[in-house]
């Protein structure tokens, strides 16, 4: 605000009255002396100078008054006028006739229209019938004190329940709930890794021991793992709430069991898993297995070896195509000259011979070796050394 009036202006310094006289003052008569009288004058002079100094320091207060709109367009008229042009910290308060539908500007007295903005620079928004103060920065209108400024973007359910934020419409209570105590989840899952997924309440919870702990019931777990029950758990384990019934097999066991299949003529080792040896088991004969059929002697010699040492050549009968390894074999011609006898518990191959020369029965014992042999799959033994037995017709039997 400016003064019209000059400041007369008196600078010589004069002196003081003492207190007395200022307490009694001026009497009929008196005489002031020129210095008292200098003292004053120059004392006002100061005085009133310094009143416009101050003055000139203060925020002009436009007043208030109620606006009017032509969309965000708003306008206001105060009696008296503001000077022009506004100066930088010009303050008014204005109520808003109608809310603003975006980037607001406010005209005093026709000055012309000046942009309404929050602290941040944004544009400012109104309500209708709100009461707002701006202060003019020499360019916008600023809102003040959170008027219509940066109540951010919370909202109720976002702020914890009985406690208070402000908004664009003031106070709002927050719905947040508050979790306390130990809470139970609302359900579960598994992730692609393999961990577990808990769904905790909505709400706020502080966390910690006795004030934070969510629990997951068994039954959750098992919604969330199929594959957690007891029947996968080994026998009177209990993990969270079940009790395993699963039976377990001790290396010692197992391997009891691999020896007991071997034995029964299954090759089994306790590396097989528990499947294969189910079936291995599956493979054991509880019969003996036998077959016989007929055959012709070879016409061509093999080596053998006797069992005193001696070597010869002897005329074989070969089978193939069995399915087990012969314990048991009986050669014979069927009229009895030749008949032999193969039994795995002495390895060897026995024959009785009827030469036919001399009608002499004669023994021989073979080794079960070189050119003759007993395998899974069939066997060679010899028919006899002499030249009758090429190509003769023999009966075999083979016995498991």
């Amino acid at each position: 605000m400016a003064f019209d009036k000059q400041v007369p202006t008196w600078s010589a310094p004069g002196v003081e009255p003492p207190e007395s006289k200022k307490q009694e003052g001026w009497q009929v008569n008196d005489k002031p002396p020129a210095a008292w009288l200098n003292w004053f004058m120059t004392l006002s002079s100061e005085s009133i100078k310094e009143l416009q100094e101050k003055a000139a320091e203060k925020i002009d207060i436009g007043g208030y008054g109620v606006t009017s709109n032509n969309g965000n367009a708003y306008a206001v008229t105060l009696n008296p006028a503001p000077t022009e042009p506004l100066p930088a910290g010009y303050r008014i308060t204005i109520k808003i006739n109608a809310a603003s539908t975006g980037a607001p500007t406010l005209n005093i007295n026709n000055i012309g229209a000046k942009p309404v903005l929050k602290a941040n620079g944004s544009a400012a928004s109104f309500k209708a019938n709100g009461v707002y103060t701006l202060v003019y920065d020499g360019t916008s209108f600023f809102l003040q004190g959170g008027e219509g400024g940066e109540v951010g973007t919370a909202t109720a359910p976002d702020v914890l329940q009985g406690k208070t934020f402000p908004g664009e419409d003031g106070l709002i209570v927050g719905t947040m709930p508050h979790l306390t105590g130990i809470r139970n989840a609302t359900g579960t899952a598994k992730w692609g890794d393999g961990a577990l997924a808990v769904y905790p309440e909505k709400g706020y919870q502080k966390g910690g021991v006795g004030d934070g702990e969510i629990k997951v019931s068994p039954a959750q777990l098992q919604a969330a793992e199929g594959a957690l029950s007891p029947g996968n758990l080994p026998k009177d384990v209990s993990i969270f709430g079940f009790l395993g019934v699963l039976e377990r097999m001790t290396t010692a066991e197992k391997q009891a069991i691999a020896n007991a299949i071997t034995g029964k003529g299954v090759a089994a080792s306790v590396n097989d898993t528990n499947t294969v040896l189910a079936n291995k088991i599956g493979q054991i004969r509880i019969s003996p297995r036998k077959a016989s059929g007929q055959t012709n002697a070879s016409n061509s010699l093999y080596g053998i070896t006797f069992t005193n040492g001696n070597t010869g050549t002897v005329y074989a009968v070969t089978v193939n195509g069995l399915d087990f390894t012969p314990r048991v074999i009986i050669i014979s011609d069927g009229g009895y000259r030749v008949l032999g006898y193969y039994s795995v518990d002495i390895g060897a191959f026995t024959q009785k011979i009827r030469r036919m020369s001399d009608d002499i029965t004669e023994t021989l014992d073979y080794f079960i070796s070189g050119n003759l042999y007993v395998n899974s799959s069939g066997f060679r033994l010899p028919a006899g050394p002499f030249s009758y037995t090429a190509g003769m017709s023999f009966n075999w039997y083979a016995y498991e």
